[in-house]
């Protein structure tokens, strides 16, 4: 509903006017459903509100997006227990992404947390991560040194590898060429650019 102000009009004469206006709209549009009933198609709710199927909540790693995983997880968390994938033919549900900038205040009771791409990640921020484990909860921190997107003096991962070494329950993994999973040939191409590096005496 719009109308102008009529000359001369103050403001509060203005509202008291389309205040009564919108009585008796009110009053018509009364009158009207009460002479007519409005039809209405009979339809059962589940038709409408049918759960999602098992593929429905299934996250496919080769085609989906991040933002499409994400999404697909924390919409089917806590109504349908997350979204589903498998380890080593092993069910899991994932419940929640989050963007690490998130995480400051959480306790992470009972979860089995992820850090993935935390070459790109600093010093707090990783022990932002790593002391939000809680009872019964273990973390992973997932990276690769050599292509972070931050500054360089600000990658932390290197050196905070190095300050949990000999801390009893973490482990440390080294992934070399023989767990590349994607084209065979970076195998190749991985050594030709860390043999590169060690000639040009590269640190990155």
């Amino acid at each position: 509903m719009f109308s102008r102000p009529n000359p001369g009009e103050t403001y509060g004469i203005h509202c008291s006017r389309l205040a009564m206006i919108a009585a008796e709209l009110v009053k018509q549009l009364k009158e009207i459903f009460q002479k007519e009933a409005i039809p209405q198609e009979p339809h059962h709710s589940s038709e409408y509100f049918l759960a999602p199927s098992i593929l429905q909540l299934s996250i496919n790693w080769q085609t989906q997006t991040a933002d499409e995983i994400e999404c697909l997880v924390n919409a089917s968390n806590p109504k349908y227990d997350g979204a589903i994938t498998s380890i080593k033919q092993q069910e899991i549900r994932i419940l929640e992404v989050a963007p690490l900038a998130f995480m400051r205040g959480r306790t992470l009771k009972n979860s089995f947390a992820i850090l993935d791409e935390a070459q790109n990640a600093d010093f707090r921020q990783l022990m932002l991560f790593i002391t939000r484990m809680g009872k019964n909860s273990k973390v992973l921190i997932c990276g690769d040194v050599s292509q972070y997107d931050i500054s360089r003096d600000k990658v932390a991962l290197p050196k905070f590898i190095e300050m949990m070494k000999g801390i009893k329950g973490m482990g440390i993994h080294t992934f070399g060429d023989s767990d590349i999973v994607r084209n065979k040939i970076l195998i190749e191409i991985t050594e030709r650019y860390e043999k590169w590096k060690t000639t040009n005496k590269i640190n990155w």
